[in-house]
């Protein structure tokens, strides 16, 4: 049995051998007539340059109508692909919340650890936590208003002419006493 494979394998590599023979002939048939013609056509006149440069403006512009047609396509293509993804991810999602909700209504032991895990935050702890950073961002802008307020008060003195020094204290009773007073 080992011999009759020994052969069938080496008629493949002959058959294989013998294929590529013909066809390098018939490649180098093809270039022999292929310069034999083109030698043998007469020579054209050569193209003046105004020609010349009308072809390449031509070719130019129909070039960037293709990569525009091109591009504008490929465009359409993601929109196309990105709203078809979006409707199969939410039927996707709607599938699995409904087999979710079946599961969680067979078993009780389940429902209970989805209670524990989505409310294990009480309102009171939100609300708590929401106060304290609001009141950080209110403390945060009251410090840089009352910043503004008293470079702007050093700037008017420097431009009244008046040379004292004043301190901070000072600002901010001046700040206090002509909160109203708009100028």
């Amino acid at each position: 049995m080992r011999n009759s494979d020994e052969i069938i394998i080496s008629i493949k590599w002959l058959k294989h051998l013998i294929y590529f023979i013909i066809e390098a002939a018939i490649v180098l048939v093809v270039v022999i007539f292929g310069i034999h013609f083109f030698n043998t056509i007469p020579p054209l006149k050569p193209m003046d340059t105004a020609n010349s440069m009308a072809v390449a403006n031509s070719f130019m512009v129909f070039v960037t109508f293709i990569f525009v047609v091109a591009t504008v396509g490929i465009t359409l293509a993601g929109m196309y692909f990105t709203r078809w993804w979006s409707r199969e991810k939410k039927q996707v999602l709607k599938d699995n919340w409904s087999e979710m909700i079946e599961l969680v209504k067979d078993d009780s032991k389940l429902m209970e650890q989805l209670k524990e895990d989505l409310f294990s935050d009480t309102l009171e702890e939100m609300m708590e936590e929401h106060i304290v950073q609001h009141k950080k961002d209110l403390n945060s802008l009251i410090k840089k208003e009352i910043t503004e307020a008293e470079e702007r008060l050093i700037v008017r003195f420097k431009l009244q002419g008046d040379d004292k020094s004043i301190s901070l204290n000072d600002v901010d009773n001046i700040i206090l006493n002509s909160e109203g007073n708009t100028e």
